[in-house]
């Protein structure tokens, strides 16, 4: 079949654009790869990702943050759900993988009682290490039956229905069965996916610790031979670095040196992003030669002012009472300030108004998300006030943007939120022409020339690839980091056994040398009792699941992000418990030691608060615990805490880190 009628399954009324019938060429014929520079909302996800569905590639996506995944996971499922509805495959697999989260779900067709024959035999093999009834949810019910009753069970169910979904989830012993017209379909889901799928979504972070073996005791090795050692799976693999322009420093080195590696060993490589910088194409094009391909500027019309005003969220408040029938997206550039703004729009729109940022919980991000979705497809009004997370991958179509003032790449994402689809209208505000106090952190004048950005967005009147034009990237890898990727790379993929203890510390540096914490968020202030008590009996596995939580996927935060401020009253010991593991799957995996050092210890935070304005867990975390004094000398940066901060400690603890930040940074 030709790209034309590929994409006509995906969805009749779709025509391959120019730029999408030249990636499904360079996709299907042998080369590098290319870089796709492309304009929001022009379908770069759907140039790589269809041609790889139909061409039976393998493809990983590798994205810059877990919540353009959470975005996209959907997407993906949809479009092999429609092939395998359409006949044109048995069965495709996706696989989700950030860490804390994985799964692999397989979509099939559904051939009668034979599928359902086959998901029994596959629920009883489980039954001898997971014991118990499953659980059926269908016709409005739900019952818990035998393993050897399931397949009349699910006829009684099925029959009724003129089509349907069989939702099967393994790990929770769980089968759905939702009623969908013209489908029948079977989903099985699974844990495990140790990059067997045909579709793999992850985090360049997880793609890291899988490139050098890392996630699984057993299984380790498999995923470095299905990315790389296998010749087979070479010739079908596709590798594709999406929001590319995100990379910085840590991660840009990474980047980069995975972009060399894959290139070195005929895997093919795409980079894509809407604002890649022309240094950064020009490049990636002469050293791997990977061809450049520039797409279109799809989106509607769209107007552009600037407002000066000394109080914002008083601005924005005036503006939306003015397009209340509108479908408003308002960006802001830290959680607080966003948060702020929704607190005051509150009164205003009830029903229609989300906030949405990075530090609130997945699930109540991805459903955001979807209500959105929603109403967009249907122009019904809504308002939503978010933060840079916003920025990439969110597929949404408002018609007024009002946005704080902003680095030029961001406004470039940010407007791409706006009139994104052709022959639509939309107005973009921009609130300032600089940053405030609690927002100049964002000011890089080494990487962007704002002079004369300044003067096009106060003049109004600019293009796109003028924008562009003031970003000025820094081209730099940091040592370090690179010296651990040759180091790591030489133990996996040469055998340099000098090499074997270094991998086995695990110490790998993905996006940044500052660690981070896994925060949950407990419900009550009695589950620290319960932490204590079982600390050194069981693994933090086990002790999860004793204790009340709001969220089961932990959220990621920096560990410099606690660090207590001048005359800042640190947090109560009372509400923040810190715990240091090391095998997080054994009960003799804490770590006891005096200092701490991070880049071998999984740091948990333990939270309860509901005062305000982390009353309300579902807004996400807005206030951060703040508890860490600090001493920086040299690389080494210092984070101190009083032993009332941590589980059963009998002293205060030291936790001790590299702060890199461009101190070690040689030109490429």
């Amino acid at each position: 079949m030709n790209p034309e009628q590929c994409y006509s399954i995906i969805n009749p009324q779709f025509k391959p654009f120019k730029h999408q019938r030249e990636c499904w060429r360079l996709i299907q014929e042998e080369g590098a790869g290319f870089c796709l520079s492309s304009g929001t909302g022009s379908g770069k996800t759907e140039s790589v990702g269809i041609p790889a569905i139909f061409l039976d590639k393998r493809l990983v996506m590798v994205y810059p943050t877990r919540s353009l995944i959470e975005d996209q996971v959907s997407r993906f499922e949809k479009y092999c759900m429609t092939l395998v509805e359409a006949k044109k495959v048995l069965s495709k697999t996706v696989a989700y993988d950030t860490g804390d989260m994985q799964y692999g779900k397989q979509i099939k067709s559904f051939e009668g009682k034979p599928s359902l024959e086959r998901i029994k035999g596959r629920l009883r093999f489980r039954q001898r290490y997971q014991p118990g009834k499953i659980q059926i949810i269908g016709a409005g019910q739900k019952k818990r039956v035998d393993v050897n009753d399931i397949v009349p069970e699910i006829e009684n169910i099925i029959n009724s229905l003129p089509g349907f979904i069989i939702e099967v989830v393994y790990g929770q012993k769980r089968i759905n069965v939702i009623p969908k017209e013209k489908r029948q379909i079977i989903t099985e889901t699974t844990k495990k996916h140790l990059y067997g799928a045909d579709i793999i979504l992850t985090t360049l972070d997880m793609f890291l610790y899988r490139f050098f073996g890392y996630g699984e005791r057993k299984w380790n090795l498999l995923f470095p031979y299905r990315l790389y050692m296998g010749t087979q799976a070479r010739k079908q693999l596709v590798i594709c670095f999406d929001e590319a322009h995100l990379y910085d420093e840590v991660s840009f080195t990474n980047f980069m040196n995975l972009v060399g590696t894959f290139v070195g060993a005929d895997i093919k490589v795409v980079v894509m992003s809407a604002t890649l910088p022309k240094p950064l194409l020009d490049m990636l094009e002469k050293r791997y030669d990977l061809e450049v391909v520039n797409g279109m500027e799809l989106s509607g019309e769209k107007s552009f002012r600037v407002i000066k005003s000394n109080n914002r969220k008083n601005e924005i408040v005036g503006l939306v009472k003015k397009s209340l029938e509108e479908r408003i997206i308002i960006v802001r550039n830290t959680v607080k300030q966003a948060f702020g703004t929704y607190q005051k729009l509150k009164s205003i729109s009830k029903n229609s108004l989300y906030l949405y940022h990075g530090r609130m919980f997945p699930k109540i991000r991805t459903r955001h998300y979807e209500s959105l979705k929603k109403k967009d497809e249907k122009s019904e009004p809504y308002i939503l006030v978010t933060t840079n997370a916003i920025e990439v991958g969110c597929d949404l179509n408002s018609t007024l943007l009002i946005t704080d003032y902003c680095n030029p790449d961001q406004l470039l994402q940010r407007m791409g939120r706006c009139a994104r689809k052709k022959d639509t209208k939309g107005k973009c505000i921009l609130l300032g022409t600089n940053f405030q106090t609690d927002d100049s952190f964002l000011r890089l004048p080494e990487a962007y020339n704002y002079q004369t950005y300044q003067k096009l967005i106060t003049a109004g009147d600019f293009t796109a690839d003028e924008i562009r034009a003031t970003i000025t990237p820094h081209l730099r890898r940091e040592e370090l980091t690179d010296a651990l990727f040759q180091f790591h790379y030489s133990y996996v993929y040469e055998f340099d056994v000098m090499r074997s203890e270094l991998h086995d510390s695990g110490i790998l540096a993905t996006r940044s040398w500052t660690p981070s914490f896994k925060v949950f968020w407990v419900k009550e202030q009695t589950a620290f009792d319960t932490i204590e008590k079982f600390v050194g009996t069981k693994s933090v596995e086990e002790i999860l699941k004793d204790i009340l939580l709001h969220n089961r996927t932990p959220l990621r935060i920096p560990i410099d992000y606690c660090i207590l401020h001048e005359s800042e009253e640190a947090i109560d010991w009372k509400k923040v418990k810190m715990l240091p593991v090391t095998d997080s799957s054994s009960p003799v995996g804490y770590n006891r030691q005096t200092t701490i050092n991070p880049y071998q210890t999984e740091l948990y935070l333990f939270l309860f608060d509901n005062t305000f304005p982390n009353h309300n867990p579902k807004l996400g975390l807005i206030r951060l615990p703040h508890f860490f004094t600090v001493k920086r000398r040299g690389l080494i940066t210092t984070l101190q805490a009083s032993k009332r901060y941590f589980i059963n400690s009998e002293w205060d603890r030291k936790i001790r880190y590299l702060d890199i930040s461009k101190k070690s940074l040689s030109v490429l």
